[in-house]
């Protein structure tokens, strides 16, 4: 476990002990001018992180930058919804987002 220091917009950033467990990155070429980055942390306490980033290389705008602690992975889901990256960040992490029919 190392600490860790996460930058927000709009919130409080957040520091805290843990390691990453899971991270993804929507960009598959240079070519890119703007791309989402998802992290997953596992804090010393058991919690979640999850944090988005949204790059861009585009002049005059910033990257964008949220993160939620969870104290589920239910709560990871929620938070990071089910698009394609989610699901590729959740499959790294050994979280299963389904739905279960009876």
């Amino acid at each position: 476990m190392k600490t860790i220091f996460i930058l927000r917009d709009k919130q409080q950033d957040l520091r805290f002990q843990g390691k990453l467990i899971a991270r993804v990155v929507s960009q598959d070429t240079a070519f890119v001018e703007r791309w989402t980055e998802l992290y997953l942390y596992l804090t010393k306490a058991g919690k979640y992180v999850a944090q988005e980033i949204g790059k861009t290389l585009v002049p005059g705008e910033r990257d964008r930058y949220s993160a939620q602690v969870c104290d589920t992975e239910a709560e990871v889901v929620r938070y990071l919804g089910t698009n394609w990256l989610a699901k590729k960040l959740y499959e790294q992490a050994g979280i299963e987002a389904v739905e279960e029919v009876a």
